[in-house]
C-alpha cells in the first residue's frame, strides 16, 4: 500500500477545523491538509463538499455524532486516530466549526499526545462568529456591544448546561448559544428571570452559512412561538442582544442572487467547474455529476501530418490540452509552428491556447461549429490544408462540408469517456448541460421517477446549445432554457434573475 507506514513509525494527525458550513470558508491550510491526507475522518457539520478536494485514493472514514444518534462514540474516534495515525502518513481529523469551540478536539489532542501520535491543530471559524455575520448580525458593534459571550445549553452528558443567567444578564455583551434549540424557552425564560428585558432582540440562525440558511428575529419573550411558526431546524444557534437589530442594513447573504436555489451541474473531467464555483459564490446549493472523463492519445500528433498542414483547427479546451500533450510526447519542437495558422471554436479555447503561447488566427462570432466552418470558409485559401482536431466517436457534418472545398484531415486527438454515475441525486431547481453526451449519460441512467422532475418542469434544464437542447427535448424534458451562445458566462445569463 502506498501509504503504510514502516513497523513503530507513525503519521501525523491533522485535528483541521471545517469552518461553519459553507466550503469557501474553510482555511487555506485546511484545504491544503485534505489534498494530501491519505485518511479523513470527518464529522456530519463538515460540508461534505469539502472531501472533492481529496485524493482518488484517499480513505474518508464518517464518525458523526448529531443529536442523540452517534455513528462512533469519542472513544472510537480516538482510538481510530491513533490506528490510522500508524498505517498512514497523513490523517485528517475534520471537524464542523473550530477544532476547540466545544468540538472535543482537546480530548482528542489530549489522548494523541499520551498514545505519542504527532499531531497539529489547524484552527476554523467557529459558526459562533461566522453564523451571526451571515445573517447579517455583528457579535460586537462600536456603541452597542463591546464584547461576547459564547455557551454551550448542553454539558458532556446531553443534560441542561449550568448556565449563570445572572451574570448574563447584567452583561451588555452579546450571548450566541450553540446548541440550544430545543432548549430555547428554557433559555428565554433564565434570562427573563435573571432581570434581562423581555424585549431584548434576539435571534435563531438554522444551517448558517449554508444555501438553505434560515434566520428567525423577534425578542426574549416572542422568539420561542415564532421559531416554532417557521418550523426552524437544527442545526441551529442563538443570538442575543441589540446588534439583532443591524441585521436589516447588514443581511448581505439571503440577498445573493441564487440564495436558496439547488442546481445540478454536470461536467467533464474531475476539476470543480467554472459554473459551480460561481453559483456557490452567489448563495446556491451545488451538486456536480462527472459524466465523463478525458483520455489524451499521446500519438496523435506525428510529425508528417504537422508538416503537411496549413491551419489547425481546435475545438475545445480540451483538445488545446491533448494537441500539445501528444507534440510533447512526440518530441515535436515548438518551432515546427511558427508557420501553422489556429483556428479554435470559442474563447475559452482560445484561452486556452494563449496559456501555451499561441494566438488563435480565427475565432468565429458565434461559438458553434457551423460559425467555425463559415469563418475557416472566408479565411482559407484554396490550397491550403486543414488538420481537424476532433474527439473519439464525434461526429461534425462541417467536416463534410469543407471537404467539398478543402483538404481536410481528421485528427483524434482525445476520448471523453463515460463515468459511472456515483451520487444519489436529490430535486433540483435547474441542471445545467454543457454537452448532448452528457444528457444522455445522465437522464439515460435515471429512473422514471428520477426523470419525473424533468418532464414536469420542477426541474428545468439550462442548455449550452442546441445539440443539447434536441437532445435534452428527446427524453422528453419539459422546460428548458438555452444559452444565447456556447459558453459558460451564457449558461449563467440563462437564468440571471
Amino acid at each position: 500500500m502506498k501509504n503504510e507506514m514502516k513497523t513503530g513509525c507513525s503519521g501525523t494527525v491533522y485535528l483541521v477545523g471545517a469552518g461553519p458550513g459553507d466550503e469557501g470558508l474553510i482555511t487555506v491550510r485546511g484545504r491544503k491538509l485534505i489534498e494530501e491526507a491519505d485518511v479523513i475522518i470527518y464529522d456530519h457539520l463538515a460540508n461534505p463538499v469539502l472531501l472533492e478536494y481529496a485524493k482518488k485514493e484517499c480513505e474518508k472514514i464518517y464518525a458523526g455524532k448529531e443529536n442523540r444518534h452517534h455513528t462512533m462514540r469519542q472513544e472510537e474516534i480516538n482510538s481510530l486516530l491513533v490506528q490510522k495515525a500508524k498505517q498512514c502518513k497523513t490523517v485528517v481529523r475534520l471537524k464542523g466549526g473550530d477544532v476547540y469551540v466545544f468540538g472535543r478536539g482537546g480530548e482528542e489532542g489530549i489522548y494523541l499526545n499520551e498514545q505519542g501520535i504527532p499531531f497539529e491543530v489547524v484552527p476554523g471559524v467557529s459558526s459562533a462568529i461566522a453564523g451571526p455575520a451571515y445573517a447579517g448580525i455583528p457579535i460586537t458593534h462600536r456603541g452597542i456591544s463591546r464584547g461576547f459571550q459564547v455557551i454551550t445549553a448542553h454539558n458532556q452528558n446531553g443534560q441542561p448546561a449550568d448556565i449563570d443567567f445572572a451574570a448574563l444578564a447584567k452583561s451588555q455583551d452579546t450571548c450566541v448559544f450553540l446548541m440550544g434549540l430545543t432548549k430555547l424557552g428554557e433559555l428565554a425564560a433564565g434570562l427573563i428571570q435573571a432581570g434581562k428585558s423581555p424585549s431584548c432582540p434576539a435571534a435563531v440562525i438554522s444551517n448558517a452559512t449554508l444555501w438553505n440558511q434560515r434566520t428567525c428575529t423577534g425578542t426574549l419573550e416572542t422568539i420561542e412561538h415564532q421559531v416554532r411558526e417557521s418550523s426552524l431546524m437544527p442545526p441551529a444557534l442563538i443570538v442575543v442582544g441589540d446588534v439583532v437589530n443591524l441585521r436589516p442594513a447588514l443581511n448581505f447573504f439571503e440577498r445573493m442572487p441564487y440564495f436558496g436555489k439547488r442546481y445540478l451541474v454536470t461536467k467533464v473531467g474531475e476539476e470543480i467547474s467554472f459554473l459551480t464555483n460561481v453559483l456557490r459564490e452567489q448563495g446556491a446549493y451545488v451538486t456536480e455529476v462527472q459524466t465523463g472523463e478525458i483520455k489524451f492519445f499521446s500519438d496523435a500528433v506525428k510529425p508528417e501530418l504537422l508538416s503537411w498542414a496549413d491551419w489547425i483547427v481546435l475545438t475545445s479546451r480540451h483538445g488545446v490540452e491533448a494537441f500539445f500533450a501528444s507534440a510533447k510526447a512526440q518530441k515535436i519542437d515548438v518551432r515546427t509552428l511558427s508557420n501553422k495558422k489556429f483556428a479554435v471554436v470559442g474563447r475559452k479555447t482560445a484561452e486556452t491556447l494563449e496559456e501555451h503561447d499561441i494566438y488563435a488566427d480565427l475565432i468565429p462570432m458565434s461559438f458553434d461549429s457551423e460559425s467555425l466552418r463559415k469563418g475557416l470558409e472566408g479565411a482559407v485559401k484554396p490550397e491550403e490544408h486543414i488538420l481537424y482536431g476532433i474527439p473519439k466517436g464525434g461526429r461534425n457534418k462541417e467536416i463534410s462540408i469543407l471537404r467539398e472545398q478543402y483538404s481536410v484531415q481528421e485528427l483524434c486527438l482525445y476520448e471523453n469517456r463515460e463515468c459511472c454515475l456515483q451520487k444519489k441525486l436529490q430535486e433540483y431547481d435547474g441542471a445545467f448541460f454543457t454537452c448532448a453526451s452528457s444528457v444522455t449519460r445522465l437522464l439515460g441512467k435515471l429512473k422514471e421517477e428520477e426523470l419525473e422532475p424533468f418532464r414536469t418542469g420542477r426541474t428545468e434544464a439550462i442548455s449550452i446549445g442546441k445539440h443539447t437542447t434536441w437532445e435534452l427535448e428527446r427524453f422528453g424534458v419539459l422546460k428548458i432554457r438555452q444559452a444565447l451562445s456556447s459558453t459558460y458566462e451564457e449558461l449563467l445569463m440563462a437564468i440571471s434573475p
